[in-house]
């Protein structure tokens, strides 16, 4: 069953037992189900273990190619070589907030990326917070370590007491 599989693949991906989530994602991706890619694109972009910038831009462009909403999103903003890259945020950013508004935590922090490198708007650290906060409480940890980068580039308004409170509710 691929829905229990990617259940299994995104739980490990989440709690960063990327040597339990590589395999499925990479099965599942090959098996069609495109939700996978994304997983696959922040492994290869940010575990050491794992890091390939070739991979990372093959799994967004094919996510991309077969229209999954995440990956395409992450495409335009990182890797279009065509110059497309509001086009493509636009055309993908109604189903992403659909995705967010439906619990996906994984839309949620792309919508916080979209925030923090803006596309199509213009930078909006707050809103990029709260959708990293939002991330990180439905269990994408990797959430946290944007809301580090938030802070620690000195990026108004953020105060450590705020940042402590919205991620670990000290």
């Amino acid at each position: 069953n691929n829905s229990a599989k990617f259940e299994k693949a995104s739980k490990a991906f989440c709690n960063f037992e990327t040597e339990i989530a590589m395999p499925l994602l990479c099965e599942l991706a090959n098996e069609g189900i495109y939700e996978a890619y994304p997983l696959l694109y922040w492994i290869y972009n940010d575990d050491s273990k794992f890091t390939s910038d070739e991979k990372a831009k093959y799994c967004l462009k094919m996510g991309y190619e077969h229209g999954d909403v995440i990956s395409s999103i992450l495409y335009g903003m990182f890797f279009d070589e065509k110059n497309e890259e509001e086009e493509i945020v636009k055309k993908f950013l109604p189903k992403l907030n659909e995705l967010a508004r439906e619990g996906n935590l994984y839309a949620e922090y792309t919508l916080g990326l979209l925030d923090k490198y803006p596309v199509c708007g213009n930078v909006d650290n707050i809103s990029a917070a709260k959708h990293f906060i939002t991330s990180y409480s439905k269990g994408f940890y990797r959430a946290s370590f944007s809301m580090f980068l938030l802070f620690s580039d000195g990026k108004e308004p953020f105060s450590k007491d705020w940042v402590s409170i919205g991620i670990w509710g000290e």
